[in-house]
């Protein structure tokens, strides 16, 4: 017992030893960026980026249980969520005390942006090829073989590099680097496990060297000025960010974490992937990399679900950025989609099928909106036809007649809106044409012809749509016959 006392009591008192460290902060947390020294990195407050809010109805969401959406996401420990689509946020939301303004630690989601560094130092001439051996900039790590390992081994994790990514070991690499205060010592002396090129191993010691080809190629300027030059101005970030590094004196970003900023900056990144690299008509980064990032590729070793640190979920052409406690940019080109969701913790949540699942709901969702604007078009042809139509003495209707159609559908149109299930639809249509049969009746058959049968049958079924029913069912085709 005297020996563990003795053990914690060296732990505090060395103040600079990272395993202190490790027990004092525990585990790795979303409010790090507190904890250790950073780097800030300013936006461009003059020219400032904002996406449009959606002015189409309320976006909500809701469970298949019927539960609350937003319930299931504080539950699972989400304290930011956001939803974009076509430049217009559809759903933002905040818990636990956070808001728009707050800043969360990235954790893996760094990798991402390390990435584009990786490939802006190419496009600036600092580094040559992403097949330059890593030690052309790290001439040192040739005595552990590194000359075997390219740039693009690094950024698809395929070095074979030996590595403990466990975040509650202590002693393992993933705590050396995190608390340690001395990343590019610790950086140059790590060791190869498995050939190059063979097979990937998602490692964050693989980013980190990344961090320190750019700590070299760099010269003079820091990882967070470049990111701030080649980024963080140039694509209307709302707020400054910071890069934690690992000494306050000549200290080194964590490139494999540790970039603290706010969901909605962290979407603009998104963005700029989701337009290959394009902001406002400037290539920050060009096509090719960007796609050269998020491909399905499994060759010379690589992971057909893991790029240049991009996760890549399926063939969709979708890809994230990933980092622990469930921090995610997902980025669906196709619908031009991205969903930022932050949180203290995963939750118990397949996030990357609930991303799948809120694609679904956005495309029904378009659909109907569709929809809504489709039968309100409908409706004013429809009217029009029929009071153009009225020929005073000849026609066997009036205005009064068409008012009283219009009517009956206005009331069909919102009473849909409070069914509760298919039946009560259901009987509401048929409801609803036996109504316009006998008004259509008293009309001597003269009020609906043919053309505003067809618009009627069209805003009764696209009414059941956008509800989520099929009213055009075999149990009132009867009524539709006879309609």
């Amino acid at each position: 017992m005297k020996k563990v006392a003795l053990l914690i009591t060296i732990l505090f008192t060395v103040s600079s030893c990272k395993v202190g460290r490790f027990v004092y902060y525990n585990f790795a947390d979303i409010t790090d960026h507190k904890v250790f020294p950073n780097r800030t990195i300013e936006n461009d407050s003059t020219d400032v980026f904002y996406f449009k809010n959606s002015t189409e109805d309320n976006f909500k969401f809701k469970m298949t249980d019927g539960s609350n959406f937003e319930n299931f996401l504080e539950e699972n420990h989400t304290v930011a969520f956001l939803v974009i689509q076509n430049d217009t946020v559809k759903y933002q939301n905040y818990f636990n005390g956070y808001n728009e303004s707050s800043i969360v630690a990235s954790f893996s989601m760094a990798k991402s942006f390390t990435s584009f560094l990786i490939g802006c130092a190419i496009e600036d001439g600092l580094i040559d090829s992403v097949n330059d051996p890593v030690t052309d900039y790290i001439p040192e790590m040739k005595e552990n073989g590194f000359d075997k390992v390219s740039i693009e081994n690094l950024l698809q994790m395929t070095s074979g590099l030996k590595f403990n990514e466990s975040y509650v070991n202590p002693f393992g690499h993933a705590a050396t680097f995190y608390y340690g205060r001395n990343l590019r010592n610790a950086t140059k002396r790590l060791k190869l496990e498995l050939e190059p090129g063979k097979k990937m191993r998602y490692v964050s010691g693989d980013t980190q060297i990344l961090g320190l080809v750019l700590d070299r190629v760099l010269a003079d300027k820091t990882i967070s000025q470049y990111l701030e030059e080649k980024l963080w101005k140039k694509i209307g970030m709302e707020y400054d960010a910071s890069w934690s590094i690992d000494k306050k004196k000549d200290g080194l970003e964590k490139t494999f974490c540790c970039l603290n900023a706010r969901a909605i900056d962290f979407a603009k990144f998104g963005r700029l992937y989701l337009n290959k690299g394009n902001w406002k008509g400037q290539q920050l980064i060009s096509e090719e990399w960007v796609e050269q990032s998020t491909k399905v590729d499994s060759l010379n070793g690589s992971y057909k679900g893991y790029q240049y640190q991009w996760w890549i979920p399926n063939d969709k052409g979708d890809f994230i950025a990933e980092g622990i406690l469930g921090q995610f940019i997902f980025v669906s080109p196709s619908e031009n989609l991205i969903i930022v969701r932050l949180g203290e913790k995963y939750g118990n949540v397949n996030w990357e099928s609930a991303f799948e699942k809120i694609k679904e709901v956005l495309k029904i969702y378009d659909q109907r909106i569709t929809a809504k604007n489709k039968i309100k078009n409908i409706r004013e042809r429809l009217e029009k036809s029929m009071l153009d139509y009225i020929t005073p003495g000849v026609t066997a209707y009036n205005e009064t007649d068409v008012q009283t159609c219009m009517k009956i559908l206005d009331e069909h149109l919102d009473q849909i809106n409070e069914c509760q299930n298919k039946e009560e639809a259901l009987t509401l249509t048929k409801n609803t044409i036996l109504k316009l049969n006998d008004l259509n009746k008293k009309a001597n058959y003269e009020l609906v012809e043919t053309t505003q049968r067809e618009d009627i049958a069209e805003i009764i079924i696209l009414a059941g749509f956008i509800k989520g029913f099929n009213t055009k069912d075999e149990d009132i085709t009867e009524q539709w016959r006879e309609w």
